[in-house]
Parts: structure tokens; sequence; C-alpha cells
């Protein structure tokens, strides 16, 4: 069960498991099991002696509180105890942890009227974390150079038990495997987040100092764990936490959103002057695992950016829509002005995505109305009619709701699974698409179920209309 997720770096983990891989398909079950138990034991008596240095260097991490473990991911942190909520788990002296300076970013004038079409163009790194903007990248960069100088300095290095403990980069992050282009097409959603990483990457890895001093595959380790754990601190840093950042991610399950037991257990704080710390969000209970929620998306950015495969039900997820020229080709010149305006040449396919697209006044929303609309004083005439009346008539006209309807069954048609193996241990990245792939499919006939429903609407006032 958790051999995909135990394959370890020779660049990276200190204990080698060299050619086990290929062993496994030689040797008895007894003896496999046995390897990775003792790889197990020995990745935990590497975390539990990272705790016991940071205690004696000033943290805050009670033996008896929590401590390390192997769970259905890997390497996790699990409750020795029950624990109340707002308790302090764990807290390390900012001393203690690997940062550089991330330099603050130039503050941008606010347009007064956004173009409505601005999330759905290619963006060259529209994310949720610090590849976002040129500041990110490099303190990134940075940060991946700074870990492979302490590896560089062994024993001698403050971060010696840290970087012995550190677990092995994610093994489903672009940056450690190449994915195909079959994989990548399953999904245009999947796709824009894997260009838009790959390009960031490429800009990160292109401008490292030590290009000479170590191969790509060193760098390209380095920054997938620098991406997959790193923490934006206080006074504008971007750090990495040793033992912290051994917390996974809290999956966030849509069938028990409402329970409290599957809620998120921890949050990240720094409330006091040089420390970092994870508190306790709710009660938890006896050897549950201790998370938090790295950050609030769709299985497929979770993919790119963090490594993570899907494990289904995430209340987070989207859809990508796409719309192309072939979609506007016969509108007329007044809606052409109307779309220029708003940013796009008509040639670049747009990417909105489903469900939020679908909300009052989305972009996607926006653009079927517009392209439904008989002429622009029409629009505009509906758009005042949502403003200043309270009715029961639908807001959307059924001619916009049915252009939805149509685009929604065509992105779809258009998604597929890749082809799958026989056994999925032997393809976890296609395992894992598969699973996005799953998920989306599932967001757009959530999605079109409700436009159907509102087109049902219209159907006492077209009704009213006839008479």
């Amino acid at each position: 069960v958790l051999w995909s997720s135990l394959l370890v770096r020779s660049d990276w983990a200190p204990l080698v498991l060299g050619s086990l891989h290929g062993a496994a398909r030689q040797r008895s079950p007894m003896p496999l099991r046995a390897s990775v138990q003792r790889w197990c034991g020995a990745r935990v008596e590497a975390a539990e002696a990272l705790r016991s240095f940071l205690v004696s260097k000033g943290a805050e991490l009670d033996a008896q509180t929590l401590g390390p473990g192997i769970g259905t991911h890997g390497l996790g942190i699990f409750a020795r105890r029950p624990i109340a909520k707002g308790e302090v788990l764990a807290a390390v002296p900012r001393s203690l942890v690997l940062e550089v300076p991330l330099a603050p970013t130039t503050p941008t004038v606010p347009t007064l009227r956004p173009s409505p079409l601005a999330g759905a163009l290619p963006t060259g790194g529209r994310w949720y974390d610090v590849l976002g903007d040129g500041a990110g990248r490099a303190a990134a960069r940075r940060l991946a150079e700074r870990l492979l100088e302490e590896e560089e300095k062994g024993s001698k290095s403050l971060f010696a038990p840290y970087i012995h403990a550190l677990p092995a980069p994610p093994q489903l992050h672009p940056l450690q495997q190449d994915w195909s282009a079959e994989l990548v097409e399953c999904s245009p959603m999947l796709k824009r987040l894997y260009e838009e990483a790959a390009h960031c990457h490429h800009l990160c890895l292109s401008a490292s100092t030590r290009r000479a001093q170590h191969s790509s595959a060193q760098l390209s380790g380095a920054l997938s764990l620098v991406l997959s754990r790193n923490f934006a601190l206080q006074g504008s840093a971007l750090g990495l936490l040793p033992f912290i950042d051994f917390f996974n991610h809290h999956r966030d399950d849509a069938s028990t959103a409402t329970a409290v037991s599957t809620r998120v257990p921890c949050t990240f704080q720094e409330r006091w002057p040089g420390m970092v710390a994870m508190v306790a969000e709710r009660s938890i209970y006896q050897g549950e695992e201790l998370t938090f929620r790295y950050v609030a998306a769709p299985d497929s950015v979770l993919l790119v950016q963090y490594g993570i495969a899907p494990e289904g039900g995430n209340r987070h997820n989207l859809a990508g829509v796409e719309v192309f020229h072939d979609d506007v080709a016969k509108i007329c010149r007044e809606k052409w002005r109307v779309l220029q305006s708003w940013g796009w040449d008509g040639h670049t396919p747009l990417l909105f995505t489903v469900p939020d697209g679908l909300s009052s006044r989305a972009p996607l929303r926006r653009f079927a109305q517009l392209l439904a609309s008989v002429d622009q004083e029409e629009l505009a005439a509906a758009t005042a009619v949502r403003r200043g009346r309270r009715s029961a008539q639908p807001a959307t006209p059924p001619a916009a709701v049915q252009l939805l309807i149509s685009w929604l069954l065509r992105a779809r048609a258009r998604m597929r699974l890749p082809d799958l193996v026989k056994d999925e241990k032997d393809c976890p990245l296609s395992a894992a698409v598969a699973a996005v792939v799953a998920g989306e499919r599932d967001v757009l006939e959530d999605c079109l179920q409700q436009l159907e429903q509102e087109l049902l609407l219209w159907v006492p006032w077209l009704s009213m209309a006839l008479l």
C-alpha cells in the first residue's frame, strides 16, 4: 500500500534503498515487507532524532503529545494523547528555520473595471503560491540553493538533522518525472496548470547560481522540496520549518464536510515573536494524524503544485470549460468590440472554471449572456433589470443558459481517462490523473443539473409570453 509513496531519491535520503524496486520483483513478499518496515523505522527514528535536537535548541515538541509515524501518505505526525482545541502542538524558534528573504511584491494600481476574461487567459503562473510572481520564484530558487549548500556542509550544518530526516521529493511532482503529452491532454485545466508550472520551473532552474556545482536532478529535487514544503513567514520571508513541515495536507472531503471529526485538525500560526507553531483547531483524538490545510484548491492544483494524488470527494474541485474562436466567429461587430475591450484577441482559447464561473456576474455567465444577446442595448437592459427589480424571473435569458449547457456538454465529451496498466502501482501518475479527470467530470455533471433546473424556471415565463 505504501510502496509508491516510499520510493526515495538517493540524492537526498540518507538511507538509500538502492535497487529495492528491482529486488521487489525477485524476492518473496516477506523480505520486501521487512525491508519496507526497516525503512519506515529508520524514517521515524530520524524524525525523532530531529525532535530531540530541536528541543535542545529551544523548540517545544512534547513527546507525550505528538510524534512521527508512517501513515497512508508516508511520514507524518500523530497525536499520542487526546488534544483539546487551542493547544499548542509544536513550536519552533525562527532561528532554527531554514529561510530566505522574500522581496515584497511591487503594488500595482488596481483598475476600476478589471477585464472579466483576465482569469480565463493564459497567465504564465496564476498560482496559489510563490510561483505566481517574480519575487516568489526568486525566493524559491534561493531557498533551494540554500538547501543544497546546507546539505554540502554535512554534519557541520545546523540543519543536518533536518536534512537527514527530510522525506523524498514528491514522486508525482512535475519536477520529479516527465508528464507525457497523453496525460496532460486528458483535461484542459490540468494542461493549463501543467504548462504554467513548467514555465515557472524553467524560470527558477535557469536562473540558479548552482548549475555548475549540481546536476539538474539535484536542483530539481531541491526545488520540488521547496515548492511542496515552504511556508510564507512574517517579515517577508520564505522558509522550510523543521519538524513542523512533517504535518501533511488535510484533505477536504465533500461528503463529510460538516462532521467535526473530519474538519482540519491544525492551523499554522506565528503568534509569538520569534516562534512558528502548529495549534489545534479542534479536539483531536489519540492516534489521529495531525494535518493542516496547505491550500483550499482542486485536485489538479494539488497534483501539479505539491505532487499530492487525489483521493476523491474534494469539495474544492473545479472543472475547466474552454471557449474557442469558432464559438464567436459569427457574432456582430459590436460584440467583437466588447470582447476586445475585455482583452481577448479571439484566437487564444479561453479557459473558464466551474462551478464558480456560473455564479451571478461571473465571467463565464457574462460571456454567454453577451453572445446570446440580440444587441448591446438588450444586454444593458437585462443588467439593469437584475439590479433594480426583485422578481421571480430567472436572471439569465434561456438562450444564454442553453449556450452554457452546450459548452459544458462539450467539455465533458472532450475529457478522457488515461489508459491505465493492470497494476496501478506501476503507474501511479496515470492513476492520479484519472482521479483528477473523474473529479472534474463529477463537477460538470453537477453544473449541468444546475443549469437544466435553471432553464426549467423559464417555462412559466415563456408560457405566459405565448399567451
